[in-house]
């Protein structure tokens, strides 16, 4: 697993004095839990600087995959508002390639944004959003 190629993405290096947080595997198995009661854990997100949180995803088809995952929240300010909007982009790396298997690599890529979606929902969440493709940067299969 490359996880050295994700933490040096353009746009996803942390700088001084952001905010980051690493979820445990605990935590991230631990989100279903909590979602099933209606139960969060959301963590504090900065309204002046970029928020960082870094998990791995593990998800099962057949085998099990697993995707490191960065969520980056950025602060969006308007001057009409005195509450910042928020920008957020989910990036993940799928470990391996599911047999070449086009459908297979289908189910798995929407098991780990399942699981990234219920991770944002319950520990991260400053504004509520559901994650469509357009939030999501995927490194390709490898």
């Amino acid at each position: 697993m490359a996880v050295e190629s994700i933490l040096t993405e353009p746009g996803f290096e942390v700088q001084p004095g952001e905010f980051t947080y690493y979820l445990s595997q605990n935590e991230v198995v631990e989100a279903t839990k909590l979602a099933k009661h209606g139960e969060q854990r959301l963590r504090p997100v900065s309204e002046t600087r970029n928020t960082f949180f870094f998990f791995l995803v593990s998800v099962s088809y057949y085998k099990e995959y697993f995707a490191p995952t960065i969520v980056k929240i950025s602060p969006v300010t308007h001057p009409e508002f005195s509450s910042p909007t928020y920008e957020i982009i989910a990036l993940y790396e799928p470990c391996c390639n599911a047999n070449a298997n086009a459908n297979a690599e289908a189910q798995v890529d929407g098991q780990i944004k399942s699981c990234i979606q219920l991770v944002y929902d319950t520990y991260i969440r400053p504004v509520q959003r559901t994650l469509d493709d357009s939030w999501y940067a995927a490194i390709s299969w490898s």
